[in-house]
C-alpha cells in the first residue's frame, strides 16, 4: 500500500472519531472532546494520561494551536500533540515551538501507526472461539481490561455502564475471544470512512501465547471486510508484541507517529 496524505489523514480522522464515541459513551463527563477543526483534542480524568491528547492535525493546522494550549491550560492538563510526520509543515513545527513543546522522544509510547488493506486468507485459530461482545460479558471485559492495563481506581459501574453505552455507538463493535467457554482476550474495532481502527486488546497473563489475539485480529479483518472498508489500522508501542502480532496479519509501518508536549509533561498530575 502506498501511503499518501490522504491515507495518513484518514488514519488520523479515524482515531479523532473514535474520541467522539469515548467522549459519548462516558455518561460521567469526566471524558470531553474537542473539535479544532478536523482534529480532535481529549481531555479525560477517568481513564487513562494517555488519552490526553490531540489527534488528526494537518499541515495547514498552524492556526489552531494557540486555541489548542488554551483549550488544555483551561483544564490544568498540560497538551499532547500527536503529528504523523507527513502532515507535519514547518509553519506547525514553528507554532509547536513557540509554545514551548518539543517532540518527546519516548519510544515505549504508542506511536507507531501500521497499516494496510484488510487481507482476509488467514487460517482460524485452534481452540479459540471469537465472538462479537454481548452486554453479559461486559463485566468480565473491564475485569480483564484493569489486569492487564493496571488502570486508576474508578467506579466499576460506571465503567460497566460505559462499556454497554458503546455497545450501541454505530461504527464500535467489541469482540471477546474464549477458550473452553472462557471470556479471557477482547479487542475493539471503528468504523469510519471505509477504515477499521483496531485497538484496546487485552488477554489474561495466563492464557498470552495462546493465540487470542490473532484470532482476534483475523476475526475483525474479515468482519472489516465485510464492512467495505479497504484500509484497517492500529496504534502501537514500537517493537511490541502487539506490533507483532499486527505484521504477522499483513500489516506494516506507516510511520512512528511525533509527540509534541511540555518537556515537563510527566511532571503535572492528570487525576482530581
Amino acid at each position: 500500500m502506498l501511503f499518501t496524505d490522504d491515507i495518513f489523514l484518514r488514519i488520523d480522522r479515524s482515531q479523532a472519531e473514535v474520541a467522539r464515541l469515548e467522549a459519548q459513551a462516558d455518561n460521567s463527563q469526566s471524558t470531553l472532546v474537542r473539535s479544532f477543526g478536523a482534529a480532535v483534542g481529549i481531555v479525560t480524568r477517568g481513564s487513562s494520561t494517555l488519552m490526553n491528547r490531540v489527534v488528526g492535525i494537518g499541515p495547514d493546522d498552524a492556526d489552531l494551536i494557540d486555541v489548542i494550549i488554551e483549550w488544555y491550560k483551561a483544564h490544568d492538563i498540560p497538551p499532547r500533540i500527536d503529528v504523523s510526520p507527513a502532515l507535519q509543515s514547518p509553519a506547525l513545527t514553528s507554532r509547536l515551538q513557540h509554545h514551548g513543546l518539543a517532540n518527546c522522544g519516548m519510544p515505549n509510547w504508542s506511536r507507531r501507526v501500521l497499516a494496510g488493506a484488510p487481507a482476509t486468507m488467514f487460517p482460524p485459530v485452534l481452540n479459540v472461539e471469537v465472538c462479537s461482545a454481548s452486554a453479559d460479558d461486559v463485566e468480565r471485559i473491564v475485569s480483564i481490561e484493569d489486569q492487564v492495563w493496571k488502570r486508576p481506581p474508578a467506579a466499576l459501574s460506571r465503567r460497566v455502564e460505559q462499556e454497554r453505552t458503546k455497545l450501541k455507538l454505530s461504527g464500535f463493535r467489541r469482540y471477546v475471544a474464549k477458550i473452553d467457554g472462557d471470556v479471557v482476550s477482547t479487542g475493539n474495532m471503528h468504523l469510519h470512512d471505509r477504515t477499521a481502527y483496531l485497538n484496546n486488546a487485552a488477554t489474561l497473563e495466563t492464557y498470552r501465547g495462546k493465540g487470542c489475539q490473532l484470532a482476534l485480529l483475523r476475526h475483525r479483518l474479515i468482519e472489516a471486510t465485510a464492512a467495505g472498508c479497504d484500509l484497517v489500522h492500529s496504534l502501537v508501542s514500537p517493537d511490541s508484541t502487539s506490533q507483532r502480532n499486527m505484521q504477522r496479519i499483513g500489516l506494516v509501518v506507516a510511520c512512528d507517529r511525533e509527540i509534541w508536549m511540555p518537556p515537563d509533561w510527566l511532571k503535572h498530575p492528570f487525576y482530581a
